[in-house]
């Protein structure tokens, strides 16, 4: 079955599904997550430069496109633009391209709505405590406006074919949107949504604004996270657990369904090809009003993620 797409301000479509590869080493982990994706009709693959895995997928994404196993065309590249690379977009979005071997990028965020002075090997400390990472970040007082202004630049010079944004709230979309002079409006927003937290007024907003909210986390991680409140087991839920029995679905598909259905995109992260498969395996059943609700009413505004930076 296709995966349904949808529509950016750009004008270009974006599937649904796509693959997340935030975690996955780079190595050849990533590399069979990225062509068990592409079997299993993948056609988005999200990436970015702190990931430290552009260049894997890259590399896997060419081959296969040399193989005729799919063609540039059907694919959906996302990517991202660093906090610590806010005054240097150009050159980071081609340090990108050069890793990615692609002559242009689907989809370029602003990856944080911040701008940070390095101090060390900031993209080798992935897999540290986000704590960790901070340490070696100093704040800078570039302004992301400032930074859109050379990300638009990106679509003039025909780099990039459409930007957006990720982890910015109502206030700072907002503002964004509001910029006098904007001639390129952000087409997403990359967020944290789950049923622990839903996200709800951040949500509207980007609908309210024509902006397409991108869910990440949307599993949890590894569907288990902990906070001040203890430990959470998103995938172990009572309420989704038994929706997924109701259904004969997994409680993730259950999760990914519910995303889906509110007119959010998901970018699930997996290197187990079942897992893989079964995320994509979304369009073959319907959630119901009540069981919709049911799975927003678990919000508790718990993040997987610490993202006061």
């Amino acid at each position: 079955m296709a995966v349904p797409t949808v529509k950016l301000s750009s004008g270009y479509d974006m599937p649904m599904v796509g693959l997340g590869t935030f975690d996955l080493k780079p190595d050849s982990t990533a590399a069979a997550a990225v062509s068990a994706s592409l079997q299993a009709g993948y056609r988005h693959f999200d990436t970015a430069w702190i990931y430290n895995t552009e260049a894997t997928v890259g590399k896997t994404l060419n081959q296969k496109i040399r193989d005729g196993d799919v063609t540039r065309e059907e694919l959906f590249v996302t990517t991202k633009l660093f906090m610590t690379c806010a005054d240097r977009v150009a050159e980071a979005a081609r340090e990108s391209l050069d890793d990615l071997g692609l002559t242009y990028i689907d989809l370029y965020l602003i990856h944080w709505p911040m701008a940070m002075t390095v101090t060390g090997d900031v993209r080798g400390s992935i897999g540290q405590p986000v704590a960790e990472i901070m340490k070696q970040l100093k704040p800078s007082d570039r302004d992301y406006v400032d930074t859109w202004r050379d990300m638009e630049k990106l679509v003039d010079e025909g780099l990039v074919r459409s930007i957006g944004v990720s982890n910015f709230n109502v206030h700072q979309l907002s503002r964004l949107l509001n910029t006098p002079g904007l001639r390129y409006r952000p087409v997403c927003n990359q967020i944290e949504i789950h049923p622990y937290h839903t996200n709800g007024e951040l949500v509207e907003c980007c609908h309210r604004t024509g902006v397409v909210p991108v869910s990440f986390s949307t599993l949890g991680r590894g569907g288990n996270y902990s906070d001040s409140r203890g430990t959470m087991t998103l995938l172990q839920d009572p309420v989704l657990t038994s929706l997924a029995t109701k259904y004969d679905k997994t409680a993730a598909q259950v999760i990914l369904r519910w995303c889906i259905q509110m007119n959010v995109a998901v970018i699930p992260k997996s290197s187990n090809p079942d897992r893989i498969r079964q995320n994509m395996q979304l369009f073959d059943f319907q959630l119901s009003g009540p069981d919709m609700a049911a799975i927003s009413a678990l919000n508790q505004n718990r993040r997987v993620w610490d993202i006061s930076l």
